[in-house]
């Protein structure tokens, strides 16, 4: 049943699992690219960084010029769990039919986290 007052739909249990369990093999291929992205993007700013400084007695940078290096990486978070909790929450369930409203149906059908918009732009960041 379907309430657009509410905005909530009624979805069989075993259809929501599916779409969970696709949308968790999703994020984790997006988080190994991810990660992968972070070690190449830490290698190249960290090899920079070390030919900036100088190595084998060659100075490149001044004292100032060292003093204002920074160098930050922020590792790719994991999402995984947010995923795992809900499909162990539907598997315990002896309902055959779900009620989700409007936000939980863009984040487990539609994979639409609140997160989302954030790990997409760091993974982007690594290859920018």
């Amino acid at each position: 049943m379907m309430n657009m007052n509410g905005q909530t739909v009624n979805v069989k249990r075993v259809d929501l699992l599916a779409a969970l369990k696709e949308n968790l093999e999703i994020h984790q291929r997006e988080y190994q690219e991810a990660v992968f992205e972070y070690r190449r993007k830490l290698y190249k700013d960290l090899t920079k960084a070390a030919e900036m400084v100088g190595l084998e007695g060659k100075l490149m940078l001044s004292d100032e010029e060292l003093k204002n290096i920074r160098v930050q990486f922020s590792f790719p978070p994991n999402y995984e769990q947010s995923y795992l909790d809900v499909i162990e929450m539907l598997e315990m369930s002896i309902d055959e039919t779900i009620n989700l409203d409007s936000q939980h149906f863009k984040m487990y059908i539609k994979n639409q986290w609140s997160w989302m918009g954030g790990f997409q732009a760091l993974k982007m960041s690594y290859s920018a």
